[in-house]
Order: structure tokens, then C-alpha cells, then sequence
């Protein structure tokens, strides 16, 4: 079945979509961590924020609890606020989305510390 990836028409316009439409995934790591989803905004074309339907097996996470926030900075030269996503109580752990640190000289893989078997 040769499936669309997306849901724009002929004409280039992102058109209303059902959930059965929308490819599914799947994503794991070790024992501890891993899920099926779609990406439902990828498919209908947004591009301001992400939305995802999940579903996880019995006794799996997906992925290490944390938070994600949008941080304004003002500064004129940077348009868009910085994206930076954190660990509650590991200030160590606090990083940009896209693996930089804070530090621009220090980066981290995003499951850098996790231990993906401990099932706890």
C-alpha cells in the first residue's frame, strides 16, 4: 500500500485529514523507553507547534521526564525565542532542544546519564 506522507492537495493546501491516515512510527531505546505515534502536525502541514498521538506498550516510557519551554530573549538579533528543554531537580541536565548547552562549549546527547534498562 504506497501510503501519502502528508495531507496537502494538488493545489498545495493542507487539507482536514482523519487519524487513520496519519502514518505510524515506531521509536525505542533499551528496555525502559519506547512507543508507536504519529505525528499528526507533520502530516497536515504545521509548523508552530507539535502534536503527536502515542501509545506506549505496557511498562514502557517515552522518553525521561522532563519539560520543554519556550524562553524569550531580547535580543533583535535572534527573532525567534530560544527553545531549551529541562529536567526538574538536575540543573545539570538543562539544555537547548537541540543538544547545545547553555555554555555553547558544552553539549549533551539527549539521553546522556539515562540509564534505558532500569525499569524503575
Amino acid at each position: 500500500m504506497n501510503r501519502k506522507q502528508n495531507s496537502v492537495d494538488a493545489d498545495g493546501v493542507f487539507e482536514p485529514f482523519p487519524i487513520a491516515d496519519v502514518p505510524w512510527q515506531e521509536f525505542s531505546h533499551g528496555e525502559r523507553f519506547g512507543m508507536r505515534f504519529q505525528h499528526l502536525s507533520d502530516y497536515g502541514g504545521g509548523t508552530q507547534i507539535g502534536i503527536a498521538n502515542e501509545v506506549l506498550a505496557p511498562g514502557k516510557q517515552a522518553n525521561p521526564f522532563h519539560y520543554l519551554a519556550a524562553v524569550p530573549i531580547p535580543d533583535h538579533r535572534q527573532p525567534e525565542p530560544e527553545r531549551c528543554c529541562g529536567f526538574p531537580g538536575d540543573r545539570a541536565r538543562q539544555r537547548q532542544a537541540d543538544g547545545e548547552g547553555y555554555r555553547r562549549s558544552a553539549t549533551m546527547d539527549y539521553w546522556e546519564d539515562i540509564d534505558a534498562a532500569d525499569r524503575t
